[in-house]
């Protein structure tokens, strides 16, 4: 319902007439002009809707607003919060900003709703009548403004047509949503495959970040010179405590030249380790038997090349090296080198006299005991020493520069 408001003059306004002047180009009345203070309409999204789908349903209102005159509704009962449409539901909906065009001010409002009952289908249903309230405010002076009495609009109801979603003889209503049992199977076969490929990705950066790690400690113990194809000192060590064994073993039936040489040869490396000496390399070709009693060190990976391992130490250099130990020296290391020493001098004795007296087989075998347990005393503290070697004792390979 629309009531009319008049626009009078400002005279009319005060509620007096003033005195007329004479004067021929000036009327006695100003006519007042009618016009509608507000005036509201729905627009639907769709023309007819299926039970239980939302769709849209706006209200716009255009009011007056002029310098003189000013429409205020009270737009608290029409807020998405307050607003009541029922049987329709309110799911939720805004309140767009306004717009201006004239002497009218516009606001809209837009509602979410849907329709839950099944007695509705194949009839309309009506939006129910919105009623709100408004005042009509008139300035009477630059600063003083006249607020007239509460006005009641009431907005006609919206009929909307309801559509079946089963024939004529159905005697249920069919979900209208096109997801079969298909279509969860498949997103359920997706879900998997994503967290799949999720424990590939963090395995693949465990991975990276093995391979870091690893690379940055490599870095970190970069400073350890190492020729090429070098082998290490456990490597070298345990060969050399594996050669005694076998030593040993032949020399149950009698000690021969050749096996005290092998032993001496032996008993050379492991005293050059232990002083922290360089020992002597040599290429050895895959299956190759080193030459001038030297010691293979085969790789590990089959099919690539070795090493031939020998070195000069003597006694008087490990007894050099006894004679510089501290005072604090640990005990096991220097006893470990006082038997080295006393092994070689055996060993150098029985193999350089010129007595042609037979070897002391018991002489031979303490040395040779000795040094397999130096060998493995040794190869046990590196086992985990993280620190490098001193430059200043570089290793050395035949036929190469110093690396």
């Amino acid at each position: 319902m629309a009531i009319a408001l008049a626009v009078p003059s400002m005279a009319a306004a005060q509620g007096r007439q003033p005195a007329q002047r004479p004067g021929p180009s000036r009327p006695a009345n100003r006519a007042a002009v009618e016009v509608a203070p507000i005036r509201c309409w729905w627009r639907t999204s769709t023309g007819a809707v299926t039970i239980g789908a939302p769709f849209d349903v706006r209200l716009t209102c255009a009011v007056l607003e002029t310098d003189t005159v000013q429409v205020v509704p009270d737009e608290s009962r029409l807020t998405v919060a307050a607003v009541q449409l029922k049987p329709f539901e309110v799911l939720g909906g805004d309140h767009p900003g306004d717009t201006r065009a004239g002497q009218r001010r516009f606001f809209q409002y837009r509602y979410s709703v849907r329709l839950i009952d099944a007695d509705s289908i194949g009839n309309d249903v009506s939006l129910p009548n919105l009623t709100f309230t408004y005042r009509v405010q008139s300035r009477v002076s630059e600063d003083s403004t006249l607020t007239g009495r509460d006005f009641t609009y009431v907005m006609p109801g919206l009929p909307v047509h309801v559509l079946s979603l089963v024939p004529e003889d159905g005697v249920d209503i069919r979900d209208g949503a096109d997801v079969g049992l298909e279509r969860i199977e498949a997103l359920q076969f997706r879900a998997r495959l994503f967290e799949i490929g999720a424990l590939a990705l963090a395995g693949l950066g465990i991975v990276l970040a093995i391979s870091a790690t690893i690379a940055a400690v490599g870095r970190a113990r970069g400073t350890e010179v190492r020729g090429q194809g070098r082998a290490s000192d456990r490597r070298v060590l345990g060969v050399a405590a594996d050669a005694l064994s076998r030593i040993s073993r032949e020399a149950a039936g009698g000690w021969s030249p050749e096996l005290v040489s092998a032993a001496h040869a032996a008993l050379r490396v492991i005293a050059a380790r232990a002083i922290s000496r360089p020992v002597s390399e040599q290429p050895l070709a895959p299956g190759a038997t080193p030459a001038d009693g030297r010691l293979a060190v085969r790789s590990k990976i089959p099919g690539r090349a070795g090493v031939a391992v020998t070195s000069a130490t003597t006694a008087a250099d490990v007894a050099r090296v006894i004679a510089t130990l501290a005072a604090d020296a640990p005990l096991q290391k220097r006893s470990g080198l006082e038997a080295l020493q006393s092994a070689l001098a055996v060993f150098t004795t029985t193999r350089y006299t010129s007595d042609e007296t037979r070897p002391d087989a018991v002489a031979l075998g303490a040395a040779v005991e000795s040094g397999r347990a130096e060998a493995a005393r040794l190869a046990r503290e590196r086992l985990w020493e993280w620190r490098a070697r001193p430059a200043a004792q570089p290793a050395w390979r035949e036929g190469a520069a110093q690396s």
